[in-house]
C-alpha cells in the first residue's frame, strides 16, 4: 500500500529528474542551438528558449507559440532577419518588420503586405537588392528600383520594363550572371549590343551612366 509520504518521495523523485534533464537540456543548447528543436515542449522554458534564439534567431521556429513574445521575436529577427518567418502574425509589427529587412532584406518576404510602405521596402532593397521581388508593384519607382539594381545586379528581373532604362540594364549585365536576359528587346539595340558588352567587360570598362 503506497502511504501519502511514498506519494511525496515520487514527487520529489520525478521533480528532481525533471530539473535534472532541463540542466542537461540548457547546456546542450548552450553549446548548440539546434537541438532546440529536439527539447520535448514541456521542458521548453523562457529562459532555455531565449539562450537558444540569442544564439541564431531561427530556433525561433521551434519555440511553442505560447512563449514566443515580443521581446523573444524581436530578438530573432535581430539575429536573423528572416526569422521574421516564424513570428506569429499578430505579433508583426512596424517596427519589427523593419528591424528584419534592415538585418536580411529578403525578409521582405514574410512581411504582411499592410506593413510595406515606400521606406520599409527601400531599407530591404538596400541590403539586399533581390528584395525587390518582394516589393508591391505600387512602390516599384525608377529611384528604388536603381537602388536594387545597384545593391545586386540580379535584381534586374524584378524591375517592371518600362523602368528600365539602358544605363540600369548596362550595370547588370556588366556586373550581374544572368542581366541580359531580362534586358528588354527594344534596349538591346539601345546604346549597347552583346558583342559591344562582351569587349566592354574585356576592358574592365562600366558604361553604367546614361
Amino acid at each position: 500500500m503506497i502511504t501519502m509520504e511514498d506519494s511525496e518521495m515520487t514527487k520529489q523523485v520525478l521533480k528532481n529528474v525533471a530539473e535534472k534533464t532541463l540542466k542537461q537540456w540548457m547546456a546542450i543548447i548552450k553549446k548548440d542551438c539546434s537541438e532546440l528543436a529536439r527539447v520535448p515542449d514541456a521542458l521548453k522554458t523562457p529562459e532555455l528558449c531565449r539562450i537558444a534564439v540569442n544564439n541564431h534567431g531561427c530556433t525561433l521556429e521551434d519555440v511553442p507559440q505560447k512563449l514566443k513574445t515580443p521581446e523573444l521575436c524581436l530578438a530573432a529577427v535581430q539575429s536573423v532577419g528572416w526569422a521574421l518567418k516564424y513570428v506569429p502574425e499578430e505579433l508583426k509589427t512596424a517596427k519589427l518588420c523593419l528591424e528584419a529587412v534592415e538585418c536580411r532584406g529578403w525578409a521582405l518576404e514574410f512581411v504582411p503586405n499592410a506593413l510595406k510602405t515606400q521606406e520599409l521596402c527601400r531599407a530591404a532593397v538596400k541590403e539586399s537588392g533581390l528584395a525587390l521581388e518582394f516589393v508591391p508593384e505600387e512602390f516599384k519607382t525608377a529611384e528604388l528600383c536603381l537602388v536594387a539594381v545597384y545593391n545586386h545586379a540580379d535584381a534586374l528581373k524584378y524591375v517592371p520594363d518600362t523602368l528600365k532604362t539602358p544605363g540600369m540594364c548596362l550595370r547588370a549585365v556588366l556586373t550581374g550572371d544572368d542581366g541580359f536576359e531580362s534586358v528588354p528587346a527594344a534596349l538591346k539595340t539601345h546604346s549597347f549590343t552583346l558583342e559591344e558588352i562582351v569587349r566592354t567587360k574585356g576592358r574592365g570598362k562600366l558604361l553604367f551612366d546614361e
